[in-house]
This record gives C-alpha cells, sequence and structure tokens, in this order.
C-alpha cells in the first residue's frame, strides 16, 4: 500500500557504547541506552510494515556500529529503494534516550531533532513529536535543530527523538517499560502517517509483548516483523527437571507427565537417536542426557555423551548456568561425572540463543530450520533466576518464530541464558494435565516437567 515508502529507522547506540546507561539505582543495577532503544526500533519497523511502509532496521542487533557505517547503510539503502521506485520516498528516524549527567537530576521531557537549515526534516520532526507528545507521558521539550552526525549526513529528511532522561529518575524507569516502549514506537509510525498525509485507513497497531511478571502460566502475543505469535510460557523460580519416560523410547507428552506426581507444567525435550541403526543413519552422536527422573537420585538413572551438534544446557547446583559445547564425540567419563554430581541436570538443545545475557547464535548453521517460521521449544533463566519454559506456536493464527525472532523474544522477557530444544511438531505444553497448545506434539524420549 504505502511501500514504495521506506522508513529507515536507527536504534542510537550499541550494546556497549562507552557512558549511555543511567545511574545505578538503589538494588545497584544500570539500564543501557541500547536496552530501550533497540526494542522500540524493532516495534517501530513492525509498526510501519503493518501499516503498508517499507522499513529496515540499519543496526540489527546489539553490537557497536559507528556513526559513518550508519550513515553508509542507510544511503545505500536509500539508493537501492529509489532505484526500484524512482517516484518513492525515504525518511531517516534515529531512536535515541536523553541524559543530562552521570547522576540523577531533574531535567525530563522529550525533544525532537533535524538537521540544521533541513526545510522537510523540520516538516517531519514537528509531525512525529507532535504525535509522541499525543501518547506519552513525557513533557515538551519541543523541536531543535542540531548537526547530529546521523541527520547531517544522511541523504534524506533525517530526525533524531530523545524519548526521555536515563538521567531522571522516573523517567529511567520507563525504560525497561514494553507498554512504554510501544507507545513510542505507535506514536513514532502516526507521525510517519501524519507527515506522508495518509488518511485512509490503515490496519490498527499490533498489541504489544507483555509479558507476566507472576510465576506460573501465562500467554501473549508476541509481535515480530508483521506477525503475531502465541507464545505459552511457564515460570518457576527453581530449575525444571529433566525427565525420561522409559529409557530409549518415545512416547507421548501426557505418557510422560503421567509417569511422575505433582507435574504442574510439561514440555517437550530434546530428540536423539538410540539404537545402533539411529546412529548409523546420525553419526554425530547423542546429545547430553542427564537427570534424575525426577526422582532426586544423587546418581543419574540414564546419561550419555554429548555431541559437537549440539548446545548442552547445565543449571549447577550451586545457581550459575552455563551453556556448552563439546569438540569431540568421544565420551568425557570425568566431565559426565562432574555433571552428575554437581548439576541439576544436563540436556542438549539445538542451538543457544542467549548466553550470559548476550545474544547468541552458537550452532544456528548446524539447524536448517534456524531461518523458518516454526513452533519453538524453548528453556532459559532470567537474571533474576527464574526458569521459563516456552512454547511459540505455528498455526493457522499463529505464525510461528525463526531463531532472530526467538532472540527478541528472549530479550523482551530479560532471559540470560536459552536454549532451543526444537523446532517443530514435538513442541507442546500442558498445564495441570491439559494441553494449552494447539499442538498435541509428536512421540519424544524426554521432557521439562515443573511441580
Amino acid at each position: 500500500m504505502n511501500e514504495e515508502i521506506l522508513v529507515l529507522v536507527d536504534d542510537g547506540h550499541g550494546e556497549m557504547t562507552p557512558g549511555k546507561r543511567t545511574p545505578a539505582f538503589t538494588d545497584g543495577s544500570v539500564v543501557r541506552e541500547h536496552q530501550f532503544n533497540q526494542p522500540v526500533a524493532t516495534k517501530l519497523v513492525a509498526l510501519l510494515k503493518h501499516s503498508g511502509f517499507s522499513a529496515h532496521n540499519i543496526t540489527q542487533g546489539t553490537a557497536d556500529v559507528t556513526l559513518p557505517t550508519r550513515v553508509k547503510i542507510a544511503n545505500a539503502l536509500a539508493a537501492i529503494h529509489l532505484r526500484k521506485y524512482p517516484n518513492g520516498k525515504v525518511i531517516f528516524i534515529s531512536v535515541h534516550y536523553n541524559a543530562m549527567s552521570d547522576k540523577w537530576s531533574a531535567p525530563s521531557g522529550v525533544e525532537t531533532y533535524h538537521c540544521y537549515g533541513s526545510v522537510e526534516g523540520k516538516r517531519l520532526a514537528g509531525d512525529v513529536h507532535s504525535e509522541i507528545l499525543k501518547g506519552t507521558v513525557q513533557s515538551n521539550r519541543g523541536v531543535k535543530e542540531a548537526g547530529y552526525y546521523v541527520i547531517k549526513y544522511t541523504s534524506m529528511p533525517a530526525i533524531l527523538v530523545e524519548l526521555g532522561f536515563m538521567s531522571n529518575l522516573r523517567e529511567a524507569s520507563l525504560m525497561l517499560d514494553q507498554d512504554f516502549q510501544y507507545e513510542c514506537a505507535s506514536e513514532i509510525c502516526e507521525g510517519v502517517k501524519k507527515y506522508f498525509n495518509i488518511t485512509d485507513a490503515t490496519p490498527k497497531p499490533l498489541p504489544v509483548l507483555t509479558p507476566s511478571k507472576e510465576l506460573g502460566y501465562s500467554k501473549l502475543r508476541h509481535l515480530h516483523n508483521n506477525y503475531l505469535t502465541d507464545v505459552h510460557i511457564y515460570k518457576s523460580n527453581k530449575p525444571p527437571e529433566f525427565v525420561l519416560g522409559t529409557p530409549r523410547k518415545y512416547e507421548p507428552i501426557q505418557s510422560i507427565a503421567s509417569k511422575y506426581k505433582g507435574v504442574k507444567a510439561i514440555v517437550n525435550a530434546n530428540l536423539f537417536p538410540f539404537s545402533a541403526t539411529e546412529q548409523a543413519k546420525s553419526p554425530l552422536g547423542y546429545g547430553l542426557i542427564i537427570t534424575d527422573n525426577g526422582q532426586g537420585k544423587k546418581i543419574a538413572d540414564y546419561y550419555q555423551n554429548s555431541s559437537p551438534n549440539f548446545v548442552d544446557l547445565i543449571p549447577w547446583k550451586n545457581g550459575s548456568v552455563t551453556i556448552e559445547t563439546v569438540q569431540s564425540h568421544a565420551v568425557d567419563n570425568k566431565r559426565l561425572a562432574g555433571i552428575q554430581g554437581n548439576a541439576f541436570f544436563g540436556a542438549s538443545g539445538c542451538y543457544a540463543l542467549k548466553i550470559d545475557g548476550k545474544d547468541s547464535k552458537l550452532y544456528w548453521d548446524k539447524v536448517t530450520h534456524a531461518n523458518s517460521y516454526t513452533d519453538r521449544t524453548m528453556v532459559g533463566v532470567d537474571a533474576d533466576g527464574n526458569w521459563h519454559m516456552i512454547i511459540a506456536e505455528c498455526n493457522s493464527n499463529s505464525k510461528g518464530l525463526r531463531a532472530i525472532d526467538q532472540v527478541n523474544l528472549c530479550n523482551d522477557l530479560k532471559l540470560t541464558d536459552v536454549v532451543n530444544f526444537d523446532g517443530g511438531g514435538s513442541s507442546a505444553m500442558m498445564i495441570n494435565g491439559k494441553f494449552v497448545t494447539k499442538n498435541t506434539g509428536r512421540s519424544i524420549p524426554a521432557a521439562f516437567i515443573c511441580k
């Protein structure tokens, strides 16, 4: 509908840009500007696409990208777009959060910048700024001129929005609030429509991701690109138990659940070959299986070597979590004994999504469906030590997730260590003995349970 209009979105700063963070809160934590900018930019691109625009986030991911590189990418994308659409239009929006000092201070509010002397930049800034003021709780600091690099050297009308002050305690507290992030993205999108005088009936903004803060089961609709996916989450303040049904046998998930008492939630775990025939077909070997089978025994009922084909999720009894790989198919009995004696479980999954709080692409290249929209099973932990068992559905009403969408979901949920355990027909969740997913899953050899 509006595909001849390209909106280039810049998320301001990378994860490790020096100094771009709040002062310390009372608990000692800080919030980096990127933790606000990046999800707002992601939501903005999705909303723009939903409204029919062409849109692109020029700085996807968490890496630092230099200002000249950002400008070079933006100008190159603009040139490509205008070759495709000779009568097309391109604009540039850089998302930021302001600061007055490295200490808590009083200045607050939202301000929008355009480059000195840019007539179209000034008009774009005015239209976007006026819409932001309609939706957010921020005070008005006005539309201003500046010579910031990304709005000075880009080849299209460009603006830079400062959506609050991270040196203001109240506004800093909004940075990780996903409703506030969504409101900012939604109003910027409305400002773009105003600038291009688009008044036709475009789709309403999609709902924002609002994860539950409570323990137990919750469901949400995850927004990514132009799609929505049903996501089921079971949240616990202790690690789930990794269990087999009958060792060396594939069973329906409800059959595995029936073997244990007090199961509140269960999701499928990994798939791996058992028999000699299966091993011959899949010479890369087994995935790690170390479990007390829900009985709390000191020695695992069953364990097997890991494989260079998988990543291993290991929650240690001292509270730490590691996601490991091995380089050899040879059995390392010392490693296995160490996991048996010191960890809650050891389980192999397809690939990593988050390791030590950082986005990870570990072993994405070994899984052909990593770039496909499909069902997903994820298990991981957040910074507060709360564990999440997650199923993302793929059905007629739910798109499913690619690996990159999974990472964005993990970031929204503030997870620090996460492994993908499946990407297809096995993915299913039961709560208190009833399926909450439409898919009941195919037979599996192992599962995660919470009691």
